[in-house]
């Protein structure tokens, strides 16, 4: 009886080995599919490879992509502290002129009072 348990479970064993080789296998096309579309928006000839793609010019591509998007924070971050930088600016300015506006019409006022008295 124990031979006969020991029997199934190989069995069992292979083909649970057999089932996995076949996904591996079927991972492994996928996997390859896959790459050969990633690879090919960087090099359109990639779809025509027949050996294994190499990594390094998708490297370099992102490398370079990633720099040029650091570069275009490092851009857009300084315009928009210069942009707050004028904005603030641009509120005392405001408040200034806010000031101003009050001083002349509370000049006005007296002005207009004489006015009335010499009408």
């Amino acid at each position: 009886q124990k031979e006969q348990e020991l029997t199934n479970s190989l069995t069992t064993a292979k083909n649970d080995k057999r089932v996995k080789e076949q996904e591996l296998a079927q991972t492994k096309i996928e996997f390859n599919q896959q790459l050969k579309q990633i690879n090919s928006l960087f090099d359109p000839s990639a779809q025509y490879f027949t050996e294994p793609i190499s990594f390094n010019g998708l490297y370099k591509e992102l490398g370079k992509k990633l720099t040029e998007k650091s570069e275009l924070e490092k851009n857009l971050t300084k315009q928009l502290e210069q942009i707050n930088q004028q904005n603030t600016q641009l509120t005392k300015q405001k408040e200034v002129l806010t000031t101003l506006a009050q001083e002349l019409t509370n000049q006005d006022q007296p002005i207009q009072e004489l006015e009335e008295l010499l009408k």
